[in-house]
């Protein structure tokens, strides 16, 4: 189980790095458009949702006061900190803001610890510090990032962290009532995006009808979102909620790459290039990640 949890964690840390690109593209082309591109995005996920939904239906999902509460909370706190996510893009390069989304881990692990009593080995603290002191390092290169972008990102990672712990207590509930792994990701899946492409709509409501380009251009973001959910949830059923987002967060290692790779190519609109000395002292900051996934496994097994 762990293995597959560790699996899905990684293509949930893929995905997500195409889907910033892509939240990038859309933000660079349609300036100070965030929002527009949050409820393009989950007016699209909430369809595929509806479309998925009766596939996964069971009888047991109607009495919605059971898990009405962490439903709501994993989706506004999640909403939450995709508009700050996107503020944050629109002021630095992706690759420097998905590193940082890492930080999401100690908020997690000391809402755990406070509230839920969920108690960690040593090797596992000092995973989670590992992985806390790599996205650090991470803010030390290609220079200084501004205090509001460092701001929005910080209040990013609150919001993620609360959703992802809403999420796991989704799944939980799903289980306790007999259905597999499988079933209560997918099932969660798409409860989560059918309210929030309802929570979309609404949003579309007040703003300037969207363009026809808009829909285009927020299509890629909405897909590569929407697969990284699944991995994302599968993953955490597996292994939990703070493992998971120390998987999750080698997607710092995966932007670092994608972006000087794109920088390479000249498309300089999506991510200004850096020297190679930056970029290694990034690749060589972002690895300590990986030694924290190492660390967190073994000692889950102690």
């Amino acid at each position: 189980m762990a293995i597959t949890g560790i699996i899905l964690g990684l293509l949930a840390a893929f995905s997500h790095s195409l889907s910033y690109l892509f939240s990038r593209m859309f933000v660079g082309k349609f300036h100070n458009s965030s929002v527009i591109l949050l409820a393009l995005s989950h007016v699209i996920m909430g369809v595929f949702s509806l479309i998925l939904l009766p596939f996964v239906w069971v009888d047991g999902i109607k009495n919605i006061p059971e898990y009405g509460i962490a439903l709501v909370s994993c989706t506004l706190f999640y909403l939450a900190a995709q508009v700050c996510l996107f503020i944050a893009f629109k002021k630095t390069d992706a690759s420097r803001v998905a590193p940082l989304l890492g930080l999401k881990v100690f908020f997690i692990a000391m809402i755990s610890l406070v509230f839920f009593h969920h108690t960690f080995t040593p090797l596992q603290w000092v995973a989670v510090a590992l992985s806390v002191g790599s996205t650090i390092a991470l803010t030390q290169t290609g220079g200084k990032l501004s205090g509001m972008c460092l701001t929005w990102i910080l209040i990013a990672c609150l919001g993620y962290g609360l959703s992802d712990l809403g999420i796991n207590s989704l799944i939980d509930h799903f289980e306790a009532h007999d259905l597999s792994k499988l079933h209560s990701t997918v099932l969660s899946v798409c409860l989560c995006y059918i309210l929030s492409g309802l929570i979309g709509l609404v949003i579309l409501k007040v703003l300037p009808r969207p363009t026809t380009a808009m829909w285009k251009y927020a299509l890629p973001f909405a897909m590569t979102w929407y697969v990284a959910m699944f991995f994302l949830f599968g993953c955490f059923a597996h292994v939990g909620v703070v493992y998971g987002v120390i998987l999750q967060s080698t997607r710092g290692v995966i932007s670092i790459i994608m972006g000087y790779i794109i920088a390479k190519s000249g498309f300089v609109h999506l991510e200004q290039k850096t020297s190679k000395m930056v970029l290694l002292r990034r690749i060589l900051a972002a690895i300590l990640m990986l030694g924290a996934i190492g660390l967190y496994y073994a000692g889950a097994r102690t």
